[in-house]
């Protein structure tokens, strides 16, 4: 996390770097929050899935996830994938995840 009101003086956006290894998806995969979401594709490729609905991604792309939609992203490519997230909330801490098995 880069951004966070626990760590750094913001109260509006948090934000940071996740990493995902080769051929694994984000813990829980498919998960959703009432925050909507921005990603954006550092490096790597895979495909993010939305509601149900996958989207292939590679560097350079942004997808926004509206809130509360079961959303998850998995790491298609022999390379990590990276990506960069955004939400526009005081702190990480405010973001309740819950894992969702309808997608």
């Amino acid at each position: 996390t880069l951004l966070s009101a626990d760590q750094t003086p913001t109260n509006t956006m948090t934000c940071g770097i996740t990493e995902i290894g080769p051929r694994q998806a984000t813990t829980p995969m498919i998960h959703k929050h009432t925050q909507a979401e921005i990603y954006h594709i550092l490096s790597g490729e895979g495909v993010v899935i939305i509601n149900g609905h996958e989207y292939p991604v590679s560097q350079g792309a942004t997808v926004f996830i509206p809130g509360s939609l079961a959303h998850g992203v998995v790491n298609t490519g022999s390379e990590p994938l990276r990506f960069f997230y955004v939400f526009a909330v005081d702190a990480l801490a405010n973001i309740i995840y819950e894992a969702a098995d309808d997608t």
